[in-house]
């Protein structure tokens, strides 16, 4: 079956208990410990997944304090008459190892003060550990003291060789009280990227999507094939869809749980860009005969990208042996190759492909993602082209600078834009008053001038029609269709 990586642009929440809230929301996968397997020939295999699997699934609860008295929404609901001062939280995970190394999602136990795990047929509740953390996938490693008994554990499947339509079925604890419930259904869909989550950050998407019924308080548990090994970790729903799920496929997280076992984090490989998937419209605006590739909007000052000779405008198309289709596959390929260590980069620049030698530094623990600061600010219409009024940026006007003030802007090339005219091309590509533009097609804008003279040679083009804008910090290109007025 084919992969699909198409973005999902609904509300996506995590699947924590309603304890929390319902808006709280790389190599081949390795059997972790030894597990008992089921035959798929028996009569009945999903109970006897069911009798395999349970007793390596654990309900967690956690406590976190908070410094405010209220915290509303599904806690006041649950739990009125509680302390303000604490709120309780749920999910599931499952034990990886039998010496007490559980597998969870971040959000289950971020934040907590105290983390409870409960076992499936042991009357003990244990104190569990962070062992590490990764907001990047959502994915936590505890550990509890298990006295010296074996916990049973599971074993993993290689997710990479699942197909859409293959047998699913999660394992969890629905609302943080119905411990041990099982569902089923199939894979409907794999390499699922791009999800809008509310209350998360996940840069690292490539989700298994399920119609197995994944309800809150699941997040965490595994989700297993017909022979009973995990092929993923559940972590979120589609809010407006009925058994829509979403989950971590196995062999991400069985990388990401050995990295934070051995050395308690994850550590990623660091390019230093910004960077846009190479569509049809935006290569056809810039006149590039590519359909695939990731276009490469900026490159941060001190890093590997800028020291290698990197520059704003390539098209990056090959990582080591791995072609580059989207940003996804840059961002895993980078995040998994090794720090410190040259790693080969084909891309396009000028009508050639180059290549550069690259040595990845780590990436920063508190790498801070770029604001996008849009602005509404009115002013008179004006004739432009395309819809949209430029202005100099040293402009002694007073819209202009309204708008440096308001945005901050501190460039020093280019044109601001002072007014969008609605409906037209520069408005359907969301173009707003405010943004810097720097460039058109492939032709540098410093000032009003190179602008005109840019308009003068493209004002008969009828194919889209590349522009490099900045917006706050975050740098992009926009592809403008003249004729979509």
């Amino acid at each position: 079956m084919f992969a699909s990586r198409r973005s999902v642009r609904v509300l996506i929440l995590l699947v924590t208990g309603a304890l929390l809230s319902v808006q709280a929301v790389n190599g081949h996968a390795q059997t972790v410990t030894d597990a008992k397997l089921v035959n798929p020939d028996l009569a009945s295999p999903f109970a006897r997944v069911a009798e395999s699997v349970m007793p390596a699934v654990v309900s967690i609860r956690t406590t976190t304090s908070f410094d405010h008295p209220q915290v509303g929404g599904d806690y006041d609901r649950f739990f009125r008459g509680q302390s303000d001062m604490e709120r309780p939280g749920a999910g599931s995970g499952f034990v990886i190892e039998p010496d007490g190394y559980i597998l969870t999602n971040n959000h289950v136990i971020d934040l907590a003060d105290d983390i409870v795990v409960e076992i499936y047929g042991i009357e003990q509740s244990f104190v569990a550990e962070i062992v590490g953390q990764d907001p990047g996938t959502d994915l936590a490693l505890l550990k509890i003291d298990t006295g010296g008994r074996e916990l049973a554990s599971v074993s993993f499947a290689d997710s990479d060789e699942l197909s859409v339509g293959d047998w699913a079925i999660a394992i969890g604890n629905p609302l943080g009280e119905l411990a041990s419930s099982l569902t089923v259904g199939v894979i409907s869909a794999k390499g699922r990227s791009d999800l809008v989550i509310q209350g998360a950050n996940l840069l690292y998407q490539d989700f298994l999507q399920t119609d197995a019924a994944i309800n809150f308080g699941n997040s965490g548990g595994p989700l297993l094939d017909i022979h009973g090994r995990v092929i993923g970790v559940n972590t979120a729903i589609n809010a407006s869809g009925q058994n829509i799920g979403f989950t971590i496929p196995s062999n991400l997280a069985v990388r990401i749980a050995k990295q934070l076992r051995d050395q308690g984090r994850v550590v990623r490989g660091y390019l230093g860009v910004i960077m846009e998937n190479l569509t049809p419209e935006l290569a056809a605006g810039r006149d590039l005969d590519l359909e695939h590739g990731v276009l490469v909007e900026e490159v941060r000052e001190g890093t590997p990208a800028e020291e290698a000779g990197l520059l704003r405008g390539d098209v990056i198309l090959q990582v080591g042996d791995t072609a580059i289709r989207d940003s996804d596959d840059l961002r895993f390929k980078i995040a998994d190759s090794p720090v410190g260590e040259a790693v080969a980069i084909r891309l396009h620049r000028d009508g050639r492909d180059v290549e550069l030698t690259i040595t990845l530094a780590e990436r920063p623990s508190d790498a801070v993602l770029a604001r996008n600061v849009q602005g509404d600010i009115s002013t008179e219409n004006l004739e432009t082209w395309l819809g949209m009024a430029v202005a100099a940026l040293d402009a002694s006007d007073a819209r202009v600078e309204d708008l440096i003030d308001a945005f901050d802007i501190r460039d020093e090339r280019g044109v601001i834009v002072v007014d969008v005219e609605s409906g037209s091309p520069a408005d359907e590509a969301r173009i707003r008053p405010g943004d810097v533009i720097f460039e058109v097609v492939t032709r540098p804008v410093e000032n009003v001038q190179d602008f005109e003279n840019a308009r003068r040679y493209y004002q008969e083009r009828t194919k889209p029609i590349a522009l490099g804008v900045r917006r706050g910090e975050v740098t992009s290109y926009v592809s403008v269709d003249p004729l979509s007025d």
